[in-house]
């Protein structure tokens, strides 16, 4: 009896460590356990991002210590280095990090700067024919824009006697446009205004791909009385809209009058021809002609809808 009982405490002795010994086998060594641990908690501490061009943010690979290799899919649109990143045009990006065999990846979306009326430089005369408000308008935007101009008009005694607006639906970035305000009439005649104020709208412009007022040329001059303009378009696109300023100056630099006109050359390569006559001078009750020592002609908008 004691023989089979040893016996059978040797045979439960085997089966145990039978059953154990794969498990034993199979289990990972601490270090490794601590690394594969570590490779599951690896992130970045974003995956998308919006930025405006120009501003940057950093990014941060969670989890480990060890050394990141950091790359970008578009560099005109954003670049990394050590985890920073900075917008620089419109557009999207893929920011990559490599480390610790894995791959970490940050859509970044770039969106322009916001255009803002601070960045139109505006200087306004009140002309001395008494027609009203025009208004010199630079774009410092870096694009075109969609500018609005309204003037208030008020009399002597501060009492608002009329507004007017005008537009230009497509002011390059850099360039500079005529606008003009016209004041209030009482039987055909300009009422006189002492003072006005002015306000601006700004947008992004819809055709701001698809203008260039540089390509039209224009060459003037005086005879009998009336400005002749000949324009002419140089560049290789077909425009649907094209309008120019003249400004009318006296001997002291002061803005006499002003007045604007569509030019012709849609076509590339085309000429058109167009006369300016000289603006009356609505102080005089005879509508005579303003007296003025020189002009500048100013190309406004040249634009495809």
């Amino acid at each position: 009896m004691k023989k089979i009982t040893k016996i059978l405490s040797l045979f439960l002795i085997a089966l145990t460590l039978f059953t154990v010994s794969p498990i034993i086998e199979k289990a990972l060594p601490a270090d490794k356990t601590v690394a594969v641990a570590e490779a599951a908690s690896i992130r970045l501490n974003k995956t998308a991002v919006t930025l405006i061009e120009g501003n940057s943010i950093k990014l941060k690979v969670k989890g480990t210590k060890k050394k990141v290799k950091w790359s970008t899919s578009k560099k005109k649109v954003a670049t990394v280095k050590n985890g920073k990143v900075t917008a620089k045009k419109e557009g999207t990006a893929t920011i990559t990090a490599k480390v610790a065999g894995k791959k970490l990846k940050c859509k970044v979306t770039v969106k322009p700067v916001p255009v803002t009326t601070k960045k139109i430089a505006a200087t306004y005369y009140k002309t001395t024919n008494l027609d009203g408000v025009v208004g010199f308008l630079k774009n410092n935007n870096n694009r075109a824009v969609s500018v609005t101009l309204t003037v208030v008009f008020y009399d002597a005694a501060g009492k608002m006697i009329g507004n007017s607006s005008d537009f230009n639906y497509c002011l390059e970035s850099g360039r500079t446009c005529v606008m003009h305000a016209y004041n209030p009439t009482v039987e055909g005649k300009r009422v006189d205004f002492k003072t006005f104020k002015t306000s601006l709208k700004v947008s992004d412009s819809n055709y701001i791909k698809k203008c260039r007022a540089k390509d039209i040329v224009i060459t003037s001059n005086i005879s009998d009385g009336k400005v002749f303009v000949e324009s002419t378009n140089v560049g290789t696109r077909k425009f649907d809209t094209i309008n120019v300023s003249i400004v009318y100056y006296d001997g002291n630099g002061n803005v006499v009058a002003c007045d604007d006109s569509y030019l012709d050359c849609e076509d590339p390569g085309s000429n058109a021809y167009d006369t300016f006559y000289i603006p009356n001078d609505n102080l005089s009750d005879d509508y005579v002609d303003i007296t003025f020592t020189s002009y500048k002609i100013i190309v406004n908008h040249a634009y495809t809808y």
